[in-house]
């Protein structure tokens, strides 16, 4: 039963997050599972839902990146984005280092 439970948050969770605009956020579904099984556990309930928000948001930005790139792009716009790879790659430390304090920033 806890397994089924378990199997249907991830598929649930997954989906909302294979959605690229207009789905309920993560934060919702979870309170609607809290409200509904409030005798589960809620630090498994979490750790599926981390998962699968994770897992879906992979699979949406690798299939992104492949549509967009391949079909949307124009080559100019494509060449550029090689090169700020190229240096961010170059300078993985700086980089680490800017996304860090940014991520600790107030700004959005």
């Amino acid at each position: 039963d806890i397994v089924l439970t378990l199997a249907v948050l991830f598929l649930l969770i997954l989906l909302l997050n294979l959605m690229p605009a207009f789905a309920p956020p993560t934060w919702m579904a979870m309170s609607w599972v809290g409200f509904n099984l409030p005798d589960g556990n809620p630090l498994i309930f979490a750790i599926v839902a981390a998962g699968a928000a994770t897992t879906g948001r992979v699979i949406l930005a690798t299939f992104a990146r492949s549509l967009v790139r391949a079909r949307w792009m124009r080559q100019s716009d494509r060449e550029n984005i090689d090169v700020a790879t190229h240096w961010l790659r170059k300078h993985r430390t700086l980089t680490a280092g800017a996304f860090f304090f940014y991520a600790l920033s107030p700004l959005p």
